[in-house]
């Protein structure tokens, strides 16, 4: 008599649950759904419910939960003299990339820069790439003292020493001097 009743208790319960889930879903008293397995960018997640109108006998109901799909951020690098663009795509959730390569190898573009020589030092060209910063230098030799002729500007005597000087044609802060006897 007991299995009868246990029997004909399951056999009731199934009859209002699946007859239910067929023709009126208010026979059931379904829990909150509860996600067993999240989705992510491309596999599907999973979660149920379950009826707690008789506790005693386990009835739920499952759904899949889409893919999200992933969440893309695109970055641009425009190509440069030493490498190609790129536009590099990355999900926000996952680990997914793609980096494709575009347009080719753009020539430097170098801006001169001259320090003159001097009488004494020498000087320089600098090339220098203003995209990159690749440089390349040349020396310009200095220029050495270009003296004019000797001026004399206190002539000698037989008491005195005259006085005599010349100017650097490069630079006429450089000036030569030298004394003289008559």
């Amino acid at each position: 008599m007991k299995y009868f009743f246990k029997t004909f208790s399951i056999l009731l319960v199934f009859y209002f649950c699946f007859s239910a889930s067929v023709f009126a879903e208010d026979q059931h008293r379904w829990s909150e759904w509860i996600t067993d397995a999240e989705p992510t960018c491309t596999e599907a997640g999973h979660a149920y419910r379950m009826c707690d109108l008789y506790p005693e006998y386990i009835h739920y109901e499952e759904k899949s939960i889409p893919p999200l799909g992933h969440l893309l951020e695109t970055t641009v690098i425009s190509p440069t003299c030493t490498e190609k663009g790129k536009k590099i795509t990355k999900c926000k959730r996952c680990d997914y990339i793609v980096t494709e390569e575009f347009g080719s190898i753009i020539p430097h573009d170098y801006e001169e820069k001259i320090i003159e020589p001097t009488c004494e030092t020498d000087g320089s060209k600098t090339y220098t790439c203003k995209y990159c910063g690749d440089a390349k230098s040349e020396i310009i030799p200095k220029t050495g003292h270009s003296y004019g002729e000797w001026i004399t500007d206190v002539e000698p005597t037989a008491e005195a020493e005259g006085h005599q000087y010349r100017v650097c044609a490069n630079d006429s802060t450089h000036i030569e001097k030298k004394m003289s006897r008559s």
